[in-house]
């Protein structure tokens, strides 16, 4: 993902300027907060896998270096519970836990909540939409791109938004 330390990566290869490093100064991203404890949960897993268990479920994943393991992109949380939204649906399909076999895929998947690595994972709800999550329980933060003292890196600066404090979440 777009990072202030995979622009500073740039810079040190040369591939981008430190006139464009400086520019992005001040630059807003918004994104899920990776200090929650759920995602904290999910990184300590996450690291627990190794290129020797992800070429055993499948050989095509071989060759993978160990650092690809070290730390998740915030982004896999999500794809994470998107993949874990689907296969508790089916579960609950075939134990026959769900009131009706005729539900189509989008009504069974909106029968689904459980604590994810990005929070609680709930759908539909009040006020929103009859798939779309239900983003009250996101952690989310807004990112101040600053240069550190000196350095002329990047980094950023966390500020924790609330749902339903900003009208936009």
């Amino acid at each position: 993902s777009f990072s202030p330390a995979s622009v500073n990566a740039l810079v040190d290869a040369g591939r981008i300027s430190n006139t464009t490093r400086d520019k992005l100064e001040g630059m807003l991203q918004a994104g899920h907060a990776p200090n929650t404890e759920s995602f904290g949960l999910f990184k300590q897993s996450f690291a627990r896998l190794s290129p020797e268990e992800c070429e055993a479920m499948d050989p095509q994943l071989g060759g993978m270096e160990p650092s690809t393991f070290a730390d998740p992109p915030e982004n896999t949380a999500y794809a994470f519970d998107a993949t874990a939204t689907v296969a508790l649906a089916l579960r609950e399909q075939r134990e026959g836990n769900l009131t009706s076999a005729n539900l189509s895929t989008a009504e069974l998947l909106r029968r689904v909540s459980f604590e994810g690595a990005s929070g609680a994972v709930s759908f539909g709800g009040e006020g929103h939409g009859a798939g779309d999550r239900n983003v009250a329980s996101l952690s989310s933060e807004l990112r101040s791109w600053r240069q550190e003292d000196g350095a002329g890196e990047l980094d950023y600066v966390p500020l924790p938004l609330e749902a339903g404090a900003n009208p936009c979440f």
